[in-house]
């Protein structure tokens, strides 16, 4: 009974915010389009001519495309580049901010779509690994597809399909370096090349970098309330700390290999990687004041070190055995090894000390078998069955073994139905079943239904409207289940729970996406999403056992979240003049163990100007708020504004950028309110720097163009609390 109540007042919740918000969305949209139509009057009334860039009339296999650089075709977006986008880019991702489409966007280094989070990416219908990714060169693209789901067998049933289609080499290949510094004290250095060989296609990559930073602090109150303290009962306990001498260090060295043997029936690719983190030695230095004075002295003093080493491979083989039946196989295995080393250190008390080691191995195989019925019916399998486990020792504050063993077995069947060239729709139902078991003592086995469905409407070759909703279970990872309990200051305790539930997790998007000339893109996107039983960090008070307070994950209410956003790319001046602009209106609520909700609108715009083999690019991006773990806090992220300058030619790539170019700090706000704690901290990092970076691609060798149906992520795993 009252879980269905949760369930009412969630939905109540959801109808009474979109009631009390709809004046504030009709006046945005208002806006919006009237920006559209005094664009669209400008360019009217001051036409010119495609520039020697534009593509002119192009036939690709029965499929003929004009002047235009975006369209629908089918499921699929399709953006063709133009040629001073592929040569001011170094990269896919570059290239993918270049052309600033309206369908995908890029933060922090990762190609995302704007409707559904990361993307799944293919080169020619192959998927990429890191290595394919790294011998990425732009001046080879021919057109950028996106889909947000696909039943073409080749793209596995993934969802948000990212294919970059390119020319290929019969015979020979290209060799890139990279360089990038940051000033101040950060460095990253790329060696790659890929080589072809008949129907074999070789990729190397030996890359390397390093960061210092010594220009981050904080400053913070923490407040304690109902707590023990070496053996004595306190109502209220303020920490006030101000660290100003603060060093953040790392190092990485990453080295893979990959050959792939394609044929028009068969694509066999096997790939191996290494990878080598270390942090040399990282502190946080300075005073530290408590009311009432419970320790004698106010100096503080944090320092930790880290290193892993990471092993990975994987294989995959895919076949085509006629028009109607393709099969594939996945397998891949991962084994890390980790350790550490941590120590706080307050007044006169003893320093705490905490040191862990660990070895974790991960094995997983796929199955995947695809029966197109019809050009209207199609039918994708897919089994997998994953393994994790992770042994680790804690010595210290706590000495003890942890081991986990984490399962997954996953079915799905997904069923796809074209009643017409414009419309498309899948539904697809799969379940997990989930097994856990710590120390041989706790053992858990859960069965996870799920379903997705995706339906999308050409309205014609330049208008498209499309729903995606899903509905799964997500179990917690393996640090949130860790048994061990680890002291972190002399307050605070961390522990892990080993009987954390799993979450449900509902998501719907609508969208809409038009490219009425040449000079216009839009996209006109919403979301809502519901997480019941959300997994956070929560404070309880220690007791007589524990000095302070346990941070412990736990299952703590329902979040809900709604996001509408409108993005517009217009390019004036035969195309060297392009203005992105966008903004999002987003709110989070949460209901059931806490109550707390925020909204705010997020402003985003950029001009990039071209000329001849150069470009400059201004942007700057609005405050942005969050609200997270169960609603216990909030977090305000300062303007962004960045410039840079590039110079291209396609083989020679170089370019200077300046971020934060009027703030020496990036400073961050943060409040955390909980049961018997709550905070309120300010954190400040470096904020002006400088990038420089060089990059230099030849290739050797005879070229060819596919035909128009040719057939990422940190290796490290941990378990660590």
């Amino acid at each position: 009974m009252n879980e269905r109540k949760l369930r009412i007042d969630s939905f109540n919740s959801f109808i009474q915010f979109i009631s009390t918000q709809m004046r504030h969305i009709s006046v945005l949209t208002a806006i919006i389009f009237h920006f559209i139509c005094i664009c669209a009057y400008a360019q009217s009334e001051n036409h010119i001519t495609e520039s020697e860039n534009d593509v002119k009339t192009t036939t690709l296999q029965e499929l003929v495309v004009t002047s235009d650089y975006a369209w629908v075709d089918g499921e699929k977006f399709v953006f063709v580049p133009r040629k001073n986008e592929k040569n001011l880019a170094t990269d896919a991702i570059s290239l993918i901010e270049n052309m600033h489409i309206p369908v995908l966007y890029v933060d922090k280094g990762n190609i995302k779509s704007r409707t559904g989070g990361s993307v799944s990416i293919f080169i020619n219908g192959v998927p990429a690994d890191d290595m394919d990714m790294s011998t990425f060169w732009p001046k080879n693209a021919l057109r950028v597809e996106f889909m947000e789901s696909s039943p073409d067998p080749k793209f596995e049933g993934k969802h948000n399909i990212l294919n970059f289609i390119m020319k290929d080499y019969a015979l020979g290949g290209l060799t890139k370096l990279r360089g990038r510094q940051v000033i101040p004290n950060e460095g990253s250095y790329e060696a790659s090349s890929k080589f072809v060989y008949k129907k074999m296609t070789y990729n190397t990559m030996f890359k390397g970098g390093y960061s210092r930073d010594h220009r981050s602090g904080s400053y913070g109150t923490e407040t304690f309330k109902d707590i023990w303290y070496d053996g004595s009962f306190y109502d209220r306990i303020d920490r006030i700390e101000n660290s100003d001498n603060n060093a953040n260090r790392n190092d990485n060295i990453y080295a893979g290999i990959n050959a792939r043997y394609l044929t028009e029936k068969m694509n066999i690719s096997h790939q191996a990687k290494l990878q080598w983190n270390r942090n040399p030695g990282s502190h946080k230095n300075g005073t530290l004041h408590f009311v009432p004075q419970i320790i004698s002295g106010d100096n503080m003093l944090s320092q930790f070190n880290d290193r892993s080493i990471s092993a990975f491979a994987d294989g995959k083989y895919n076949f085509r055995f006629n028009a109607k039946w393709h099969f594939g196989v996945v397998w891949n295995f991962n084994h890390s090894h980790n350790n550490g080393f941590a120590s706080y250190t307050s007044g006169d008390t003893e320093e705490i000390i905490n040191r862990f080691r660990e070895n974790s191995y991960s094995f997983g195989v796929e199955a995947g078998a695809s029966y197109i019925m019809s050009q209207r019916i199609a039918f994708v399998l897919r089994v997998k069955e994953k393994r994790d486990i992770y042994s680790s020792y804690y010595t210290g504050s706590t000495d003890s073994h942890q081991w986990q063993s984490l399962g997954e077995t996953f079915a799905s069947l997904q069923w796809w139905y074209m009643p017409s060239s414009r419309v498309r729709m899948s539904i697809t139902p799969q379940i997990t079943i989930k097994d856990r078991n710590t120390n041989h003592l706790f053992k858990e086995t859960q069965v996870l239904p799920g379903v997705q469905l995706n339906a999308s409407y050409n309205i014609n070759n330049k208008n498209n409207l499309s729903l995606w909703a899903f509905y799964h279970e997500s179990t917690p990872a393996a640090n949130a289940t860790n048994d061990v309990i680890i002291r972190q200051t002399e307050l605070t305790w961390l522990k892990g729970n080993p009987h954390i539930k799993s979450s449900d997790y509902y998501s719907f998007h609508l969208d809409y996406f038009t490219s009425p000339s040449s000079f216009l893109d839009l996209m006109l996107f919403s979301s809502w999403s519901l997480r019941r039983n959300e997994k956070m960090m929560r404070y309880f008070p220690g007791g007589k056992d524990y000095d302070g307070i346990i941070l412990q994950y736990a299952n703590a209410g329902h979040n809900g979240y709604f996001k509408a956003q409108c993005d517009i790319n217009v390019r004036l001046f035969k195309n060297r003049l392009v203005m992105h602009g966008d903004i999002a209106y987003d709110y989070s609520y949460y209901t059931g163990g806490l109550h707390k909700s925020l909204a705010y609108f997020r402003p985003r715009v950029s001009a990039s100007w071209s000329f001849g083999n150069c470009n400059l690019t201004a942007g700057w991006n609005g405050q942005q708020k969050g609200l997270s773990n169960g609603g216990t806090e909030e977090t305000f992220y300062p303007n962004h504004c960045w410039m840079s300058f590039r110079y291209g030619n396609g083989s020679l790539n170089a370019g200077i950028s300046v971020s934060q170019p009027f703030n020496n700090h990036t400073v961050q706000k943060s409040t955390t309110n909980d049961g018997p704690y709550s905070a309120s901290r300010i954190q400040w990092s470096t904020g002006r720097s400088i990038s420089i970076d060089l990059t230099y691609t030849f290739d050797y060798g005879k070229k060819i163009d596919p035909g128009f149906d040719i057939y990422e992520e940190s290796l490290n795993n941990s378990s660590h609390l």
